[in-house]
């Protein structure tokens, strides 16, 4: 069986998901844009079905092209995707997105449904936040939350690599591009998965900009690793190889001239 080749890159033709990358450890949840661009559905391809369907109408984001990542989603105004819900509790769990602002104003990359009561949501991951630059909001349900500002304002029109890794027995962790950014003690027992996820808003506060791949693992990311997504998040897709046949001109015999024998047939 011929192996399927990684990327360094992205790829410009169908992709699956690599299962040998150490990158698929403790993958819960994979969106890739690009492996859905031009559709109405943000399709989840880490195998598990939890897909985002276009909201429809005015608040569905646009598809755009990025010289470095591909096909990624613009989110202008009331844009949003909700995503079908991971129902579980989990004491770990990491989570990473390349995401791009072009406005000063609080916005959530990922976050509740609009419209929701707060404890709707696992985590917020957002950047403008009031208090201060990139924040992180994680919820256990109503009575049991934390929330962490940086106090480091994102530049705009800029791509960032965002990732949160969380572990209720140490500590909550953001890194952006690969760094470190702070590191906290955990003060809640786990992250409740039990509502509806949404990519690009947070009740009102809407995406202006755009956003591209994004992950989630149920296992919390060394720091090395959160370092090798930043530099080569292709390393999670690969294009299968296939079996071509070979020239009915070579001298070569067997199952490859046959094939190409019944090519030319029916030409």
């Amino acid at each position: 069986m011929p192996r399927a080749t990684p990327h360094f890159g992205w790829p410009t033709v169908s992709f699956e998901i690599n299962r040998e990358s150490q990158q698929a450890r403790g993958l819960l949840a994979w969106w890739p844009t690009l492996g859905s661009r031009g559709t109405n559905v943000l399709r989840e391809q880490g195998g598990r079905g939890h897909n985002g369907t276009f909201p429809g109408g005015a608040a569905n984001p646009a598809w755009a092209q990025d010289s470095r990542r591909g096909s990624v989603l613009e989110f202008i105004a009331n844009d949003y995707i909700p995503v079908v819900t991971i129902t579980q509790n989990y004491t770990q769990l990491s989570w990473a997105a390349w995401v791009y602002t072009r406005q000063d104003i609080r916005q959530a990359f990922l976050g509740e449904q609009p419209g929701a009561a707060d404890s709707a949501y696992i985590w917020l991951i957002e950047s403008g936040h009031v208090s201060g630059g990139w924040a992180v909001d994680v919820f256990s349900g109503a009575a049991a939350r934390q929330t962490i500002f940086s106090l480091v304002d994102p530049a705009l029109n800029t791509w960032y690599h965002v990732a949160v890794t969380f572990d209720a027995a140490t500590n909550l962790i953001m890194y952006i591009n690969g760094q470190q950014l702070f590191s906290v003690p955990a003060v809640i027992a786990n992250v409740r998965l039990t509502n509806v996820m949404t990519i690009g808003a947070n009740d009102t506060d809407f995406v202006n900009g755009f956003i591209g791949d994004m992950r989630f693992a149920s296992v919390v990311w060394t720091s090395s690793e959160v370092w090798r997504q930043f530099a080569n998040p292709w390393d999670l897709y690969e294009t299968p190889r296939r079996m071509w046949a070979r020239s009915p001109f070579l001298p070569e015999r067997g199952v490859y001239r046959g094939a190409w024998r019944g090519v030319l047939r029916g030409i």
